[in-house]
């Protein structure tokens, strides 16, 4: 699969895309409304500029937040999407819903629902995930994996994924100690119960954890990907992420990445709005089956989306 080769990422660096010449501003562009429990749909106000053949209207942005993120958390990085005409389904994460596989299963249930009504369906999706989001979204490869038929046209319209800071499995105890507890002892007492925890139910849960985590790692639908993560992260490992980054790449799947050196766990727009914002819509700008307003779509254009980024975009 040749859509994003590496010889042309130089031309990026130099020529920028139309939609980088246009960021978003402090502005809101954003109008919204509660869906369900922590799942809430922000509506872009500005006409799309592009869409996708695969799809009516503008693409659907499923948003899988961090442990304990809130709207207001998640709307600066809704607000990027508005601003280019996306839609965005915000989603929170709770602590059961990543600990009790039944409430997992639940949640996962309920997005499929929500994505199948008639607000959402047949738009393209890409999926955003920070942090457990990516093991939400594992959840939800696996029950695509499990019922084929009835979520086959759902999983086609996923055309793009971004993942900020993913946790691995192994990451998991430790990653929600650290939220949950207020200091560091109260961090130490919930990471050992934690593990007892996923020891004395590894069958039912740590198996969970598994599954979920080979299913986001095969991208068994080899989705342009992009990913975004810190050498600084202690819950993100980015040697698991560099070796899923070299995974994807040796099978040919499309791969683009930004690292940083300095920033903590899902801070990177926080530290580097430009830098983030920019690779960012470089990867919006070059998915497959992404149109112009003139309906001349870049399925075919091959050579116009690089297979990997360097490191740095200095």
């Amino acid at each position: 699969m040749a859509l994003f080769t590496l010889r042309v990422f130089n031309q990026i660096l130099s020529t920028r895309s139309k939609l980088l010449l246009c960021r978003p501003t402090l502005v809101s562009f954003i109008s919204g409304y509660k869906v369900d429990t922590n799942i809430e749909f922000k509506k872009s106000k500005v006409p799309l500029a592009f869409h996708t053949a695969q799809g009516s209207g503008p693409p659907l942005v499923l948003m899988l937040g961090w442990m304990f993120a809130r709207s207001h958390h998640l709307t600066k990085y809704s607000n990027i999407y508005c601003s280019k005409g996306f839609d965005v389904l915000e989603i929170s994460v709770n602590p059961l819903q990543v600990l009790v596989p039944s409430r997992a299963q639940g949640f996962v249930e309920k997005i499929f629902g929500i994505l199948e009504k008639e607000d959402y369906i047949n738009k393209p999706i890409i999926v955003h995930g920070f942090s457990v989001g990516g093991y939400i979204y594992g959840e939800m490869l696996v029950k695509m994996d499990k019922e084929p038929k009835k979520l086959a046209a759902l999983g086609k319209r996923i055309v793009g994924q971004v993942f900020d800071s993913p946790v691995d499995k192994d990451r998991v105890a430790y990653g929600m100690s650290v939220n949950i507890g207020k200091n560091y002892f109260s961090q130490r007492l919930i990471f050992h119960l934690l593990n007892q925890y996923l020891k004395i139910f590894k069958k039912s849960v740590s198996d969970h954890f598994s599954k979920a985590n080979q299913a986001f790692i095969q991208n068994a639908r080899r989705i342009p990907t992009l990913l975004l993560y810190s050498y600084k992260d202690s819950i993100a490992n980015p040697e698991v992420i560099e070796s899923t980054i070299s995974l994807w790449e040796n099978d040919g799947i499309p791969v683009l990445y930004k690292s940083w050196n300095d920033t903590k766990h899902v801070s990177h727009l926080q530290k580097y709005p430009e830098e983030y914002i920019e690779i960012l819509l470089t990867f919006l700008d070059r998915l497959p089956l992404i149109c112009d307003s003139n309906d001349n779509c870049k399925t075919d254009e091959a050579d116009d989306i690089p297979a990997r980024s360097s490191t740095s975009l200095h």
